[in-house]
């Protein structure tokens, strides 16, 4: 299922908990990916290399999305919880 449009992905900086998870489940990843408007080497990083530092948290963009794909194939933005 896509619940974003894909020039909002295209343009995002994107993190996810795991690549091969979304790449394999992530809707709002596999559309543009199929179209060819973005590949798999889009993803910016996974919170892990956020934390240890590997990739800095911002850089200076205008747009930031959170996408998560868990092992149940679920998309979930848990900063809604809140």
């Amino acid at each position: 299922m896509q619940e974003l449009f894909e020039e909002t992905i295209h343009r995002a900086k994107v993190v996810v908990d795991s690549r091969e998870t979304a790449i394999a489940e992530a809707g709002d990843l596999l559309l543009p990916i199929a179209k060819g408007l973005i590949g798999a080497g889009h993803i910016y990083a996974d919170p892990g290399e956020i934390v240890n530092e590997v990739k800095p948290c911002r850089t200076g963009c205008s747009l930031r999305l959170r996408l998560t794909a868990t092992r149940t194939g679920r998309n979930r933005d848990k900063s809604r919880d809140a």
